[in-house]
């Protein structure tokens, strides 16, 4: 093995023992653990208000959730660092708001909203930035913001993203999905960032064990 402290793809200090992943050699235990990977474009989903307020239902998915956000944080300023290209998305939240009908019941209509991302992870992306909105799970389902966000990602040259944020079992894995089906290129999703605030680590877990995976899961 090379003398070097550093991965051979990507600039992470090697702390303890080194693990093999597969495609190329990375070490456990980084500090700071920036996991890019080798990435060439970083893709944060669904790290919003609306998520962390349904993350609230208990102590356990609350601090989940939080420490998430800080990865993500984390993530994206060594993006910076990095100069590779940074996407956000977020998701279309349905409110359903009280009204009454023609004869004066009590109804409740559904209303759409635009959320952007959490203040703190969209103060830590230098403008300008690249945001979308989508009211699928994956953008590529979207049929308002698919060709937008394809013709973006080909115009930055994103072909190895690093997908982070919620929800791994949803969105992350069908915008992975989609991604590697369209032949667009080899994405990312990493365990130990991706949160599924419904499942615990263990199911989530399990459940990428279980499925034809479209990305590779790194550590």
């Amino acid at each position: 093995m090379d003398s070097s402290p550093f991965c051979e793809n990507h600039q992470c200090r090697m702390d303890l023992e080194p693990q093999k992943i597969p495609g190329f050699l990375c070490f456990a235990n980084l500090l700071p653990r920036h996991i890019l990977h080798g990435a060439d474009g970083l893709i944060a989903v669904d790290v919003q208000e609306h998520f962390r307020k349904r993350a609230q239902k208990t102590q356990e998915t609350a601090e989940r959730f939080e420490r998430m956000v800080e990865a993500v944080i984390r993530e994206i300023r060594a993006a910076v660092e990095k100069s590779i290209p940074i996407i956000t998305l977020s998701f279309t939240v349905r409110d359903e708001v009280p009204d009454l009908d023609p004869w004066g019941n009590e109804i409740f209509q559904e209303v759409e909203r635009e959320e952007l991302p959490l203040p703190e992870v969209l103060n830590s992306i230098p403008e300008p930035r690249i945001h979308f909105n989508k009211t699928e799970n994956s953008p590529f389902e979207d049929n308002l913001i698919r060709d937008p966000f394809r013709k973006t990602l080909t115009r930055i040259g994103i072909k190895r993203p690093l997908i982070i944020g919620l929800n791994q079992t949803a969105c992350l894995y069908e915008t992975a999905e989609w991604f590697s089906s369209l032949q667009m290129g080899f994405p990312m999703i990493p365990r130990s960032v991706s949160t599924d605030i419904n499942m615990s680590e263990w199911e989530v877990d399990a459940f990428f064990r279980l499925r034809n995976r479209s990305a590779m899961l790194v550590d």
